[in-house]
């Protein structure tokens, strides 16, 4: 930083030495005021201040560019880029001495000028004739066309491109006027030219006879009067006389009128000056007439304008407010407010500034005439009301619980307040006796969230703006925990038997049980049913299907669980045998073609016993089964069962046996598949089961 402190010194101080070595006598605020000598295009770019020279300003302005670009290349500013490489450098800072040294010595410093000329002066009305413009200017420079002008357009008119070095001039009137031509850099040219009626007919020799003057009448034959400033129309007519014309005006007072510069009958007479002029028409024959033209000063008519405001029927307000006043002028005049004025400015004080809009103050009970002034004598009256400010009526208040409510410590109570009648009545504050029980909301919203923090009770009030009020009570209460109680009949029980499951709830009022579920370590289906079940006790029987443990677990609403475990033996004395395969054949209305039809009747031998249930343990082509939706149905003594073998035989009933025989038929509808079943015999009996 401290380097490019010394650098930018550096080029601060090396111009000055330039300039001094360069002009020691001689430093250059030339002004180019009034000419048309410009910059030339090369050196034009070092004018940094588009002053058309080149100073010590302009470098001034480019160490300011470089010194930010320096510090910061997003500083970067095509001004100070004067050769055009995107960056700011010694580069440019040379290109800057070249230039202004070019500037010192002329040489930097070109002359612009414009020639102009017509193809002919002078046309015939309704005639056309070409004007051309020449710029000439030093090679290597550009300069362009600015614009054509045309002193009288009455007289004639352009036609043409504006920016184009030829314009098209037609004659519009008969007259004398001026075509101009500018360039970009201001320099001008001017002609004369001349529009020209066409040449009268010549008459016959013998009508060339008698009076050959023209009777001169004006439009104001005993004169006129006219406001300075102001145009009168002088209309001109000649009667009689043959070939006669206009050929002359003449003022004996130009300062007051000025003599017109055409020879039209109809001219427009511009009024100078205060004074008297006689102006008189001349012809060709030499007849004249003269008038007399006065010309007085301009009387400013101060017209007071019209005044309205957007109360004209007066207004009423309360104390305290403000009333909007509006005021509008309108009319042809200049006219404004120049003053305010109030019959009582204790009701209603007056303005302290003249602008149409203003906020005025009620400040107490009255009546005042507010009048309103202007410049020009305009006045506008209104009168202004202020009476006490009614007092609001308040709402009704009501609540979604007007007798009060009760939740536990951590829950949210949900207030609605309805507010009923009133005049634009709302909310404007809430309060609660107790805030450690209740706290008070931070919006005034009609509905809220109200957390319950601790157990207590509170008085929670709510106002409105109008003056209502309402108060109801809030209770909180700590919540009370609650407890399972389980309990099994048997821990211990038999494959094949059941025992009963009695849960309690103990605590929590509003606690109830919800779930009952039994899981076990087996390989088998827990059967289990609830008897009885109310919200606080519950009672089941859960089967012992297979050997294993069995979890049973109860949970209550509010999330108290309790868990008893039930061992399931396998019996003594018992053991599992395989019975033979049995084919199974499809019914006798079966609709396929190519399998066998008809219905197969089972036959096994079963031990001696008591005829508990069965079981199929395997089901050979059960996807053909499933797939085709068929149904699979196994029944024992003519009950049917199930579909897919999934539905379990319970309270299948105590058969005896001498023989040790007994039939059981399986009706299936299905392809061809084999059934293998399971029978542990016990000292009871047979259990089956269908799997």
């Amino acid at each position: 930083m401290k380097s490019f402190a010394i650098y930018s010194l550096c080029f601060l101080l090396l111009p000055l030495l330039v300039f001094f070595i360069v002009n020691i006598n001689n430093f250059d605020f030339r002004s180019q005021a009034g000419s048309v000598t410009r910059l030339a295009d090369n050196v034009a770019k070092a004018d940094l201040n588009a002053d058309n020279k080149i100073s010590i300003s302009d470098y001034t302005i480019w160490v300011a560019y470089y010194t930010k670009y320096a510090q910061d290349k997003s500083n970067y500013n095509e001004i100070a880029d004067i050769n055009n490489d995107k960056s700011i450098s010694i580069k440019d800072y040379t290109e800057w001495i070249d230039a202004y040294k070019s500037f010192t010595s002329g040489e930097g410093l070109i002359s612009i000028d414009v020639e102009l000329s017509l193809e002919t002066s002078s046309i015939i009305v309704g005639e056309s004739t070409i004007a051309t413009a020449k710029i000439i200017i030093a090679e290597g420079n550009t300069e362009v066309i600015k614009g054509w002008d045309v002193e009288d357009t009455s007289v004639a008119k352009l036609s043409g491109d504006s920016s184009s070095t030829t314009q098209k001039i037609t004659g519009i009137k008969k007259g004398i006027t001026s075509i101009t031509v500018i360039t970009s850099s201001g320099a001008t040219a001017s002609l004369p030219i001349e529009i020209k009626d066409p040449e009268p007919i010549q008459q016959p020799e013998e009508q060339l006879t008698g009076n050959k003057q023209a009777q001169i009448s004006v439009n104001f034959p005993d004169g006129t009067t006219v406001k300075v400033g102001e145009q009168i129309t002088m209309e001109i007519t000649l009667t009689g006389g043959i070939n006669d014309s206009i050929s002359q005006f003449e003022s004996s007072n130009p300062n007051i009128i000025d003599i017109p510069t055409t020879l039209s009958s109809k001219q427009k007479l511009t009024a100078k000056n205060v004074g008297k002029t006689e102006l008189t028409v001349h012809t060709t024959n030499g007849a004249q007439n003269t008038t007399t033209i006065t010309v007085i000063e301009k009387q400013v008519e101060k017209k007071p304008a019209k005044i309205t405001a957007n109360f004209p029927d007066g207004k009423t307000t309360y104390v305290g407010e403000y009333i909007t006043l509006e005021v509008v002028l309108t009319g042809e005049t200049d006219d404004s407010i120049s003053k305010w004025e109030s019959s009582n400015i204790d009701v209603i004080d007056i303005p302290t500034t003249l602008t149409k809009d203003q906020n005025l103050l009620a400040k107490k009970i009255g009546t005042t005439e507010f009048t309103i002034h202007t410049e020009y004598g305009g006045k506008y009256s209104t009168t202004l009301t202020v009476v006490e400010k009614e007092k609001p009526t308040p709402a009704t208040i009501s609540v979604n619980f007007p007798n009060g409510t009760t939740a536990y410590v951590g829950e949210y109570i949900s207030l609605e307040v309805t507010l009923s009648g009133g005049t634009n009545d709302s909310i404007s504050d809430w309060k609660s006796s107790n805030p450690k029980v209740i706290d008070t909301p931070v919006t005034r919203a009609e509905t809220q969230k109200l957390l319950a923090k601790n157990a207590g009770e509170t008085e929670f009030t709510i106002y409105t703006t109008n003056g209502a009020k309402y108060s109801t009570t809030l209770t909180v209460k700590k919540r009370e925990t609650s407890t399972l109680s389980i309990a099994v009949r048997d821990s211990q029980i038999n494959v094949g038997s059941y025992t009963e499951v009695l849960a309690a709830l103990i605590g929590e009022s509003n606690d109830k049980i919800s779930t009952f579920e039994t899981k076990t370590d087996g390989s088998c289906t827990i059967e289990s049913q609830i008897k009885e079940k109310e919200d606080r006790t519950l009672s089941a029987v859960v089967n012992g299907t297979c050997q294993g443990t069995i979890t049973v677990t109860v949970k209550s609403e509010k999330g108290a669980v309790a868990q008893a475990y039930i061992s399931v033996l396998k019996p003594t004395n018992t053991s599992e045998v395989e019975l033979r395969n049995y084919k199974m054949y499809i019914p006798s209305n079966w609709k396929y073609k190519n399998i066998d039809f008809g219905t197969y009747n089972i036959q096994f031998t079963l031990p001696t016993g008591t005829i508990l249930g069965a079981r199929v343990i395997s089901i050979e082509n059960l996807e053909d089964i499933k797939r085709n939706k068929q149904k699979v149905a196994a029944f024992l003594s003519s009950d049917k069962f199930g579909l897919y073998g999934t539905s379990q035989i319970t309270n299948h009933g105590t058969k005896t046996y001498t023989d040790g025989s007994e039939y059981y038929y399986f009706d299936m509808v299905s392809i061809y598949y084999n059934v293998k079943f399971l029978y542990i015999p016990t000292p009871d009996g047979i259990l089956f089961e269908v799997a």
